[in-house]
């Protein structure tokens, strides 16, 4: 595999660039690199792909279930309980006192629990889907079909944020090295050789480390998956089928087929006034679907981060605390007095540097936190945009783009967070290697 070629600037279009410029590029690639890596890896992309390969067990066989057609049964005048105002069509024109409204309040709040409990008696919704039929077994995505789009879709993601941190970062040097024709540090022969040697070691190094990406991005998606199966079994026992539906719900489908009902109730031939309204109304009721259905994924990706990365900090500590205990015993005091002396000093020093580590931790953990959260409400905004643009892949398409954004903007400090601590770490094992070989 050979890398991909791209143009070179030649030293007469760029006589004129500064550092200025050249900054301004730098940081454009470094938050391009970024950003793909966040599709990569955000939690809208991982709920996505557990949505997308649902199987339906219909009459002991498995399928890949279709998008159902909009019952003819119903009628776009039919009263839904996703549109309130519908309801309230028959209040009188005139201004009701205030006991009036009161009492239509609780007439209204009624009529929607009766509904409520009607739709849950009969296992459908109000427009004659069965509740929860996108949710999986809790096994289910092991199996077939469902394995096989799944290890697909996160080899692609994966492979494509390689290919898009090692452009970006070709562009950037590709820059540099022209800054320096330019200013005569090197000629132009001299920086494209160093560009094809770069470019020749780079693809190389970064192509043989995908199996490793790939194999850890794959067993991440799982268990995220086993944890999200974990939360809807006990959500489950405490909310209701409704709830429940909303939860395990898929936006892919909500948005085509409301997409198809107002295809239905507006003709393409006829004109519609009220267009604008009606892409305002699949904007809000896609994005509440999304912030629903992507509650629980996004929880299970924060609890997995969150589990990794007080494992990390525990594996940290216990390397410092393993340590300070070799080293007292190497310093240790001969006298008693002073031995005392140093214990308490080691005590000391011991509680200090745990505090610090649990700072750090709660610092990093409401910073995920707070990365997941804010993630979750921008794909549900991207969703809603994404479904007005293109109902069903611009679904998608809007929250994994909305969810990377988001991250981007507020990093998760999750892996530098870890990357910190295996710094520090390395740092501390060379150091006492160095130190055992002057003793020797």
């Amino acid at each position: 595999m050979e890398p991909l070629p791209l143009e070179r600037h030649n030293s007469n279009s760029n006589s004129n660039s500064n550092s200025n410029s050249n900054s301004n590029s730098n940081c454009i690639m470094t938050l391009l690199s970024d950003f793909a890596r966040n599709v990569a890896n955000a939690p809208s992309t991982t709920a996505a792909n557990d949505r997308s390969t649902v199987v339906v067990t219909v009459e002991g066989v498995e399928t890949i279930p279709t998008i159902p057609q909009w019952p003819q049964s119903v009628s776009s005048s039919t009263p839904m309980l996703m549109n309130p105002s519908i309801l309230l069509a028959c209040s009188p024109g005139s201004s009701p006192t205030g006991s009036v409204q009161s009492l239509q309040a609780k007439l209204l709040a009624a009529r929607r629990k009766n509904e409520l409990l009607e739709e849950i008696e009969r296992g459908v919704d109000s427009d004659g889907y069965p509740l929860c039929q996108y949710r999986k077994t809790f096994l289910g995505h092991l199996k077939g079909k469902a394995i096989v789009m799944s290890t697909l879709r996160v080899s692609i993601q994966q492979a494509t944020a390689i290919l898009v941190a090692f452009i970006s970062e070709q562009l950037e040097l590709d820059l540099k090295r022209n800054i320096k024709v330019n200013e005569g540090e090197l000629t132009q022969l001299e920086a494209d050789l160093e560009a094809e040697e770069w470019e020749k070691i780079e693809w190389q190094r970064r192509w043989k480390i995908f199996p490793i990406k790939f194999f850890t991005a794959l067993a991440k998606y799982h268990a995220v998956t086993l944890i999200l199966r974990s939360y809807e079994f006990l959500a489950a026992k405490v909310v209701n089928l409704k709830q429940l539906d909303k939860l395990t719900t898929d936006p892919f489908a909500i948005s085509k087929r409301l997409a198809t009902k107002l295809k239905e109730k507006n003709p393409l031939d006829k004109p519609n006034p009220n267009s604008n309204n009606e892409k305002l109304t699949t904007m809000l009721s896609m994005t509440q679907t999304s912030l629903w259905a992507n509650l629980l994924p996004f929880f299970s990706d924060y609890s997995l981060h969150q589990g990794l990365l007080c494992y990390g900090y525990y594996k940290y500590y216990s390397f410092k605390r393993q340590r300070r205990i070799v080293n007292s015993e190497v310093i240790s005091p001969a006298d008693p007095d002073e031995q005392e002396e140093f214990e308490d000093a080691e005590k000391e020093a011991a509680v200090k540097e745990r505090n610090i580590l649990v700072s750090d931790l709660a610092d990093k953990s409401s910073r995920l936190a707070a990365n997941r959260c804010l993630g979750w409400y921008c794909s549900a905004v991207g969703s809603g945009i994404g479904s007005v643009v293109y109902p069903g892949w611009g679904t998608i398409i809007g929250s994994s783009l909305c969810d990377a954004a988001a991250g981007t903007i507020l990093g998760d400090g999750y892996h530098k967070a870890l990357s910190s601590l295996e710094e520090q770490q390395r740092d501390a094992e060379t150091k006492d290697d160095i130190h055992k070989a002057q003793v020797q």
